[in-house]
């Protein structure tokens, strides 16, 4: 059961998200207000447009270094395990890494040796957001292995 303290948190982001009017900004203050409930290394915010391509500029990175979310953005999203839910649920998941994959398959896939291992986020969960069927964006939160 929550406290009240934990009520009145999220009474207080409800209403801050209420007053948000751009999408950019949304994503933004979204990303900060999981913060401040789920512990997390870093993390991303993806929207999409009507092609279901990732719109770079309503996205948002946390903790995430230029050079790494081009890499992610341009190769690694493509090879992201997180595309086998993707590609079947066409309704709003919530997911785990290791719902997706047993740790030993997810051990090695290319995405988790070459991406998550050397940025040490070898953890992962998000949301997967769809309106009509249609993909509208996906937050995902990493967890460093000390966290």
């Amino acid at each position: 059961m929550l406290t009240e303290n934990e009520w009145q948190a999220i009474n207080q982001m409800l209403l801050e998200i209420y007053s948000i009017r751009k999408v950019d900004e949304l994503t933004e203050r979204l990303m900060k207000m999981f913060r401040r409930m789920v512990p997390y290394t870093s993390g991303y915010f993806l929207m999409f447009d009507r092609d279901e391509k990732i719109d770079e500029k309503r996205s948002f990175f946390v903790d995430m270094p230029a050079e790494v979310r081009q890499r992610y953005l341009q190769y690694y999203y493509n090879i992201d395990y997180l595309n086998h839910v993707i590609d079947f649920a066409k309704e709003p998941s919530v997911y785990r890494d290791t719902d997706i994959l047993e740790d030993q398959d997810r051990h090695n896939t290319e995405f988790y040796t070459q991406f998550l291992c050397p940025q040490n986020i070898p953890f992962g969960s998000g949301i997967i957001l769809y309106k009509n069927r249609m993909l509208k964006g996906i937050v995902n939160l990493f967890r460093s292995a000390e966290m």
